[in-house]
C-alpha cells in the first residue's frame, strides 16, 4: 500500500482518485510552520514521520515545500511528486 503525505486536505481527493487504495496522511501544520519559520523548522519531525510511514510501504510526498527533505533523506521508498 502506498501512503501519501499531504500538507493540505484538498490533495486527498485528487490523489485518492489516482491511487484509490492509498492511505492519506494530512499534516497542514508542517506547511504552516515551514512557511512561517523555514523548512528546517519541521525537518526533524517530517523525517521521523516519513521513515515511520516507509516501514509500512512506499511513501509519496505531495508537498513541493518539503521536497528538499525527501531528496536529503535519500530513501528509495520515499519519493516526491514534483
Amino acid at each position: 500500500m502506498i501512503t501519501c503525505l499531504h500538507t493540505a486536505d484538498v490533495h486527498v481527493v485528487t490523489f485518492g482518485s489516482l491511487l484509490p487504495d492509498a492511505k492519506h496522511v494530512v499534516r497542514a501544520d508542517f506547511l504552516d510552520r515551514a512557511r512561517a519559520h523555514g523548512v528546517a523548522s519541521v525537518a526533524d519531525e517530517v523525517t521521523v514521520l516519513l521513515f515511520k510511514l516507509a516501514q509500512l510501504g512506499p511513501v509519496l510526498c505531495t508537498c513541493s515545500t518539503l521536497r528538499h527533505l525527501v531528496d536529503f533523506i535519500g530513501n528509495d521508498k520515499i519519493v516526491r511528486i514534483d
